[in-house]
């Protein structure tokens, strides 16, 4: 049996995956940058809660609640 809904769970599913992927880049890089600078360190976990705090804004089938990556990051 097949669900009409698996091409549209999946999509949705993709699109999850390639955000949180996206984000866990994005904060990687800020901290990495943090390791290097110490004085950037609260600057770099202060930039990764806020890309946290985009990504839990995002769901592929609500598009008008994106705002995008924050600025800079």
């Amino acid at each position: 049996m097949s669900d009409p809904m698996d091409d549209l769970i999946n999509a949705n599913r993709d699109e999850l995956l390639r955000m949180h992927e996206e984000a866990v880049r994005r904060v990687r890089k800020r901290l990495k940058a943090a390791l290097v600078d110490t004085e950037a360190w609260s600057k770099g976990i202060e930039d990764a809660l806020a890309i946290f705090d985009a990504l839990s804004l995002f769901h592929p089938m609500h598009a008008e609640s994106w705002k995008g990556w924050p600025e800079g990051r």
